[in-house]
């Protein structure tokens, strides 16, 4: 039973993905919410089988999260990103979505692990920014896509979503600044 659930999950994630990429925002998202009402079968004791699970859900949310967005529904966008709600929620979901505890990438030596954790916080905060942006709370956007800006080495999305904030806040200068020196 729980390979079948393994191969039902990552059918359902991938139709999620196809969703988004082929603007069926609607179908994208109940894909996503299928995979989100599975739950870890408790004789499931295989700690890798465990992070998999952890990362299929982390992926599923962030699916759903921007289909919600897409479809208007900001505030649903946002509560699959906070999730329980508590203060480390972001860091949590992009800690479950890299596959690397925070712990983890801060002890290892390597670089990798601390690069892929960097871009799925920065993933994170950028889908946040524009659940914030059309909840309308261009303050709390803006903040979390510099904070996105500033953890992700190569920062295009991050980028853009800083200048879809400003240019929101009728900043054109500054986004076209900000454009300029990206390139």
């Amino acid at each position: 039973e729980s390979k079948d659930q393994m191969v039902l999950i990552s059918a359902q994630l991938s139709m999620a993905y196809i969703g988004l990429e082929t603007q069926d925002f609607a179908s994208s998202l109940e894909y996503a919410k299928a995979v989100l009402e599975h739950e870890l079968p408790a004789t499931e004791c295989d700690s890798a089988r465990k992070a998999m699970f952890q990362r299929q859900q982390a992926t599923a949310r962030m699916y759903a999260s921007e289909a919600s967005c897409i479809l208007g529904d900001a505030i649903s966008s946002m509560k699959y990103l906070v999730g329980d709600g508590k203060n480390d929620a972001f860091d949590r979901l992009a800690s479950a979505l890299a596959g690397v505890t925070i712990e983890t990438a801060a002890s290892h030596s390597g670089n990798q692990g601390k690069m892929r954790l960097a871009k799925a916080q920065a993933m994170v905060r950028c889908s946040a920014s524009a659940a914030s942006a059309g909840m309308g709370n261009l303050a709390a956007a803006k903040q979390l896509a510099m904070s996105a800006q500033a953890m992700s080495r190569e920062g295009s999305y991050a980028t853009r979503a800083l200048v879809y904030c400003m240019l929101r806040e009728g900043n054109r200068g500054a986004a076209l600044t900000l454009l300029r020196s990206a390139r």
